[in-house]
């Protein structure tokens, strides 16, 4: 199961305990996720009626893990959306990273000495892209180099 599966899982069950208004199963994934996702998702505790609780929040009814738990699933939700932000920006590093045009240049010496010489040259779509954008202003505007990156992500 990878990670975006096991969000899913635990947004789904959590989705079920506050239908279902379910305070003890809505106390377990509380601990849970905040037991598997404390050190991945900053300030995962901040506004939980239950840390409030403990520290003196000044609540008499004590924590409402619902309502936490309705909180989780958003922090879960905004999670998630980083995880596929940063996997499709990988993806499409990768694909940058590969060689657009693959120039090879062949020169045979006839001469006594019989020498090859070979020239390749690889021009990367992040090359490409970096020397688009460095193009003054004036002579390309934003929007145009903007349609071109475009149009060399396409293709």
């Amino acid at each position: 199961m990878n990670k975006l599966a096991v969000i899913d899982d635990f947004i789904l069950k959590s989705q079920i305990a506050i239908k279902t208004r379910d305070v003890v199963e809505a106390m377990k994934l509380h601990e849970l996720i905040i037991g598997t996702y404390v050190s991945d998702i900053p300030h995962i505790k901040s506004r939980l009626t239950n840390y409030n609780y403990f520290i003196g929040g000044g609540q008499n009814e004590g924590p409402d893990y619902i309502a936490d738990l309705e909180n989780l699933v958003s922090k879960l939700q905004n999670y998630k959306c980083d995880l596929q932000r940063e996997e499709e920006k990988e993806k499409r590093k990768m694909q940058f990273s590969q060689p657009i045009f693959n120039f090879n240049n062949t020169n045979t010496n006839t001469s006594s000495s019989n020498s090859n010489s070979v020239v390749e040259m690889n021009i990367l779509y992040e090359q490409v892209i970096d020397n688009i954008f460095k193009i003054d202003d004036n002579i390309l505007s934003k929007l145009d180099k903007d349609k071109l990156e475009e149009m060399l992500f396409i293709n």
